[in-house]
């Protein structure tokens, strides 16, 4: 019956680690669907040094997480003509908060909010982001033909008690990890290997080079196409 309680579980009995941030929301939204949690942030995040924002050249501004508006120095907003993109509502809604005003939010990565700013060699796209972005990104950026300023402004670490969250680990079905920082850190802090579920290829290749030969990978890189790919993953071993 299509409204009962258990067509709203679909994973109800699945063992999740959960390796995103601290402050990331999908732990809930995992155990509304019927899972059992264990949230164990495998990163954290620290400033990294850096000049104050420099807006008076630029046409375009990407922020990809809230953690880039939370660590990034500015003194003042970029020009109303400046276009904000941003990944993710709540990067957008940190934005909004901030003073900026988004006119993209591109909810399935930060590629696809690249497509959409359609960039060409006439603009200046500022890049606010982590000291190590995703090479796919990147790749993305310069492939516009825009100049690019990317500004390092965090870095991602280990949580200083990542190691004894991993020695009080319990039962689980599948990992869930959303960086290839998060797959580093969870294996150099002695994190067992099992079943992942991959936010996208860069993710899938880290955790394929170190040990995990059980790698299902997001359709779309979002919380939305990790929660999508699990209940897909879970009904095919029912």
């Amino acid at each position: 019956m299509s409204g009962s309680p258990e067509s709203t579980r679909p994973i109800k009995g699945l063992h999740v680690v959960l390796t995103r941030s601290a402050d990331d929301t999908l732990a809930t939204e995992l155990a509304v669907l019927g899972a059992t949690v264990q949230h164990i942030p495998a990163i954290s995040r620290r400033a990294v040094p850096h000049t104050p924002m420099e807006w008076a050249h630029a046409t375009a501004v990407l922020f990809s997480s809230p953690a880039a508006l939370q660590f990034a120095d500015f003194t003042r907003l970029p020009n109303p003509s400046c276009r904000v993109a941003c990944v993710g509502n709540k990067t957008a809604t940190t934005a909004q908060a901030l003073g900026f005003t988004p006119v993209i939010v591109g909810r399935e990565g930060a590629i696809k909010c690249i497509d959409r700013l359609r960039l060409s060699e006439d603009d200046t796209l500022v890049y606010p982001g982590p000291a190590q972005p995703l090479p796919a990104t990147l790749d993305a950026l310069r492939a516009t033909g825009a100049k690019i300023v990317h500004v390092p402004v965090y870095e991602t670490v280990p949580p200083p008690d990542l190691q004894g969250a991993i020695t009080r680990l319990t039962v689980f079905d599948v990992i869930i990890f959303a960086s290839p920082s998060a797959v580093r850190n969870w294996r150099a802090c002695g994190g067992p290997i099992g079943p992942v579920i991959s936010i996208g290829p860069t993710t899938s290749h880290a955790a394929r080079k170190h040990g995990f030969t059980q790698v299902v990978e997001a359709e779309r890189p979002s919380a939305a196409g990790i929660k999508e790919r699990i209940i897909q993953a879970y009904e095919q071993t029912l």
